[in-house]
């Protein structure tokens, strides 16, 4: 009987440690997705250029394209062609 007893506490215990390990699993899994996203965003995002006079022409004729494409108001390719015609000059 005591056996019995030490089994069903040992499987307990066994079954809390895999819940909690899961859980932990789980949870990690998430705050990484989490963080992707977040550093996905700050890829993204461009300065405000309204009118700053001390941002460089080069810059903000770069910012004027990424919002272009942010909007998708042109797609990648002319977005690349754009930016490298930019670079160029």
């Amino acid at each position: 009987m005591i056996t019995y007893f030490i089994y069903f506490a040992i499987l307990f215990i066994f079954i809390f440690v895999i819940f909690i390990t899961v859980k932990s699993v789980y949870k990690n899994l998430n705050m990484k997705e989490d963080l992707d996203i977040i550093n996905n965003k700050d890829k993204d995002e461009y300065i405000d250029i309204d009118d700053n006079k001390s941002i460089p022409s080069l810059t903000k004729e770069l910012n004027e394209l990424n919002k272009l494409y942010q909007e998708g108001v042109i797609n990648e390719e002319e977005f690349l062609k754009a930016k490298n015609k930019i670079l160029d000059n």
